[in-house]
Formats: C-alpha cells, sequence, structure tokens
C-alpha cells in the first residue's frame, strides 16, 4: 500500500524520512499510523536527535498530518522543509 523511509544522515542522530502511500489507499488513516510508527522507531529505538522531512509545498494534506505529529516548518523553496526534534516529540507524546 506505500513505504516507510527513516535513514540516518548527515550528523549522528539527524535522520531523514518519508512516507508513501498509493493513491487508491489514501484517506484511511494509513500516513498517520506510518508517521506514528516511524517517529516512535526513530526517538525510541534509535535515540534519534530530530527527523527531517520535506517535500512539494502542494502537498497539503502531508504538510497537516506532518504539522499535528508536531514536526516544525524550519524553510520553504520549492519545498517545505519540515523537522521534529527529540525533545518536541517527548513533550508531545512521553
Amino acid at each position: 500500500i506505500g513505504e516507510v523511509v527513516l535513514r540516518q544522515e548527515g550528523a549522528p542522530g539527524r535522520y531523514e524520512m518519508g512516507v508513501v502511500i498509493e493513491a487508491c489507499h489514501r484517506g484511511k488513516g494509513y500516513s498517520a499510523e506510518a508517521l506514528r510508527l516511524l517517529m516512535d522507531t526513530a526517538f525510541k529505538r534509535l535515540n534519534a536527535k530530530m527527523v527531517a522531512n520535506d517535500f512539494e509545498r502542494s502537498r497539503t494534506a502531508a504538510l497537516k498530518l506532518h504539522r499535528n505529529a508536531g514536526f516544525e516548518i524550519v524553510g520553504e523553496d520549492d519545498c517545505v522543509h519540515l523537522v521534529l526534534t527529540h525533545e518536541h516529540y517527548l513533550k508531545r507524546f512521553g
């Protein structure tokens, strides 16, 4: 139904991520579940300091999903650049 990517990128503890759900499966909550599991893995199992993602500004559903999960916008150009820190994750999800 889609794919989830989490990889260490750059400095230790910094991870890049992505969630892609096939069009026929969108709107069923799979993205939110995948993002939550990905964040739990990154912060609880891998001890990530931060998780980052970027995607096209036109992907409004993805932006809403990330903002609802606690990601903050750290930059915009052709893409939206978002980050969730370990500290912010703990405050939000314990």
